[in-house]
């Protein structure tokens, strides 16, 4: 009997435990996860960085705009109808002022010597003519109006329409002067008045 020896030996293949793999493949996917997170957080820094310069950009171009406004912008410019026309009413109300206190000074407690001679000029008031001075007798037999004018052919319409007035229909104004004035013309009449007709 003949023996026979085999020499051939099965190679066992080693096997990588289960476990090291599955650690080796979860450290790969960890290591692409990070690799990925890092492009894509680059990615938004760059976008984030390109926003902030369009900030800037827009910043200093509004900035630009204003000042460019501000110099173009021109200052308010004072109209020069309203600033006379306020002079010419702020000087009527001096002149009505004076004239109240005028009135008081010259008419005394319980004298009815000015009170028809202020009722009619109060009544035949006229647009740009106003009254600066007004002079009386005690008796109002001799009267004297002193005032302005914004043109000549104002006084004899006023003087005309103020003959209208009861207390004047019997004064005669016989001395006339006129001048020039900043507003216009300045006016003085004077003359005298029939009492018992109208005082």
């Amino acid at each position: 009997m003949k023996q026979q020896i085999n020499l051939y030996v099965k190679k066992v293949k080693q096997r990588v435990p289960f476990s090291a793999r599955i650690c080796l493949v979860s450290v790969l996917t960890v290591a692409a996860l990070l690799v990925a997170g890092s492009v894509l957080t680059t990615q938004g820094l760059g976008a984030l960085r390109q926003d902030v310069a369009d900030l800037k950009r827009h910043k200093s171009e509004l900035e630009v705009k204003t000042d460019t406004l501000l110099t173009q912008k021109r200052p308010r410019q004072e109209s020069s109808a309203l600033r006379l026309q306020h002079d010419q009413l702020a000087e009527k109300l001096v002149d009505q002022q004076r004239l109240s206190k005028l009135l008081v000074r010259l008419a005394p407690q319980g004298s009815g010597v000015f009170s028809p001679l202020l009722k009619g000029l109060s009544e035949q008031a006229l647009s740009g003519v106003w009254l600066t001075r007004i002079q009386a007798g005690q008796s109002a037999a001799v009267i004297a109006l002193q005032g302005n004018a914004r043109s000549a052919d104002l006084i004899p319409k006023y003087l005309k329409q103020l003959g209208q007035a009861e207390a004047y229909q019997n004064a005669h104004f016989d001395q006339f002067e006129l001048g020039e004035a900043d507003t216009g013309l300045q006016f003085k009449v004077s003359g005298s008045r029939t009492v018992g007709g109208g005082a």
